[in-house]
């Protein structure tokens, strides 16, 4: 699978009409399944304002103008992840920051294959903050982003791949990625211009049944290279469909195995205490009823913590809805005395003019 990553802005104004034509020249003839674009100023691929220049029928667009998702419809299947989803691992994640929230600046969402069922992930498109932050808060923002990605991909069990816009260097970051056990960077020689200023790039999970065979800048020609303050990458994936079944039915039967074991365990025991004796039964039940005890103070106490954290984040989730409820009140609220306002204003002109009159 072919993943296009371009970052749509440009320091010459008054070429949009060329760069229009640029981006859909580039896609016919890289044909890729899945484009990650970054300052898109479009609200659509096709119609009057593309004209000519408008993309194939067959691909899609879905995200906004920080961050957007174009794929082939007929060879992808994309799910969009849902609001309320990066909402609970926002709040229910001490660990985030309070300003911390990537959705405004990003575009998410579940790529499957239509060709292989098995083959899926979560894809995003990412456009880092550039001004307003410094260096350390910036690095900061990207480890959380990892953090916040890394929930949404173990809630659907899937890799991840992230491209973007970083707006920090790649130098800068690259620590932070290799301490990282989940995540990999995925580089690549850029070109002269970007050379001292890479700050486009993927990141991928790290699973042995997705792999990057390549990853490259597009050569542009001379006429679109004031066109783009960025070079287009294309990242050729791999993914092995039987290595993550065969992963997952591994994991499947040490798990059945480990229930037989514990199964064979429990009978052997039983067998055991039944041929003991009278005395040592007695001490055995004595000595069973008090792990019972102590096995029923334990699930009671982590259920007890977990049915607290789950009311403190219930409590959480409905103070910010009281929060946005307040909100709409107090809009409406000063709606209808604008109205009010101007009810009177020409109430006061129509008195005005009949005096005159």
């Amino acid at each position: 699978m072919d993943i296009l990553l371009m970052n749509t802005s440009g320091s010459s104004s008054g070429h949009a009409q060329e760069r229009r034509a640029e981006i859909c020249k580039i896609i016919k003839e890289v044909k890729p399944k899945v484009v990650l674009f970054q300052e898109f100023k479009w609200k659509s691929i096709r119609g009057n304002l593309w004209g000519i220049n408008e993309l194939p029928d067959n691909y899609r667009l879905l995200g906004n103008t920080e961050a957007a998702i174009v794929f082939d419809k007929d060879n992808v299947d994309v799910i969009a992840i849902p609001a309320h989803l990066t909402d609970e691992i926002l709040l229910s994640k001490k660990h985030f920051p309070t300003n911390f929230n990537p959705r405004p600046r990003m575009c998410i969402c579940l790529i499957g294959n239509k060709c292989h069922k098995g083959l899926r992930f979560i894809c995003v498109s990412w456009h880092g903050q550039h001004t307003g932050l410094s260096l350390e808060k910036k690095r900061m923002h990207f480890q959380k982003l990892l953090e916040f990605v890394l929930e949404i991909g173990n809630k659907y069990n899937t890799p991840i791949m992230i491209g973007g816009d970083f707006n920090i260097n790649k130098d800068q970051i690259s620590d932070i990625v290799k301490k990282d056990s989940n995540y990999e960077m995925c580089n690549y020689t850029p070109s002269q211009r970007r050379s001292t200023k890479v700050i486009d790039f993927f990141i991928k999970s790290n699973h042995q049944c997705f792999q990057v065979l390549s990853t490259s800048h597009l050569a542009l020609p001379k006429e679109a290279i004031c066109l783009f303050d960025h070079d287009p990458l294309l990242c050729k994936l791999q993914y092995d469909v039987d290595n993550q079944v065969s992963s997952s039915s591994s994991s499947s039967s040490s798990s059945s195995s480990r229930s037989s074991s514990s199964l064979s365990s429990s009978s052997s025991s039983t067998s055991s205490s039944s041929s003991a004796s009278s005395s040592s039964s007695t001490s055995s039940s004595s000595s069973r009823s008090s792990s019972s005890s102590s096995y029923s103070s334990t699930t009671s106490s982590s259920s007890a913590s977990s049915s607290s954290s789950k009311s403190s984040s219930s409590r959480r989730l409905g103070h910010h809805r009281r929060l946005r409820h307040h909100r709409h009140l107090r809009h409406r609220h000063h709606r209808h005395l604008r109205h009010h306002r101007h009810l009177c204003h020409h109430r006061r002109l129509r008195h005005h003019h009949r005096r005159r009159n």
